[in-house]
């Protein structure tokens, strides 16, 4: 779910899910979606170009460093994965 909150937070978009009790069908969509100026996509990456919103970016970060900091039993794979 990470990457999906590290989307959210470059683009502006809001990820639904019943742990926050939020259920697609109960969301109006234009609520949610983000924001790309540009998406270039091919079968290895894709690559977002944004204008990102600054203060949804350095939560994400803040929420993150934190995140490492109460969890100092993270192993080196698992830091490479946030």
């Amino acid at each position: 779910m990470s990457i999906l909150h590290d989307i959210s937070a470059y683009t502006g978009a809001t990820v639904v899910t019943e742990h926050h009790d939020m259920k697609i069908s109960r969301t109006d969509p234009v609520s949610v979606v983000g924001k790309i100026v540009e998406a270039q996509i091919d079968k290895s990456k894709s690559i977002l170009i944004c204008e990102p919103n600054t203060n949804l970016y350095l939560n994400r970060v803040s929420f993150l460093e934190n995140f490492v900091k109460d969890n100092p039993m993270l192993g080196d794979f698992d830091l490479e994965c946030l």
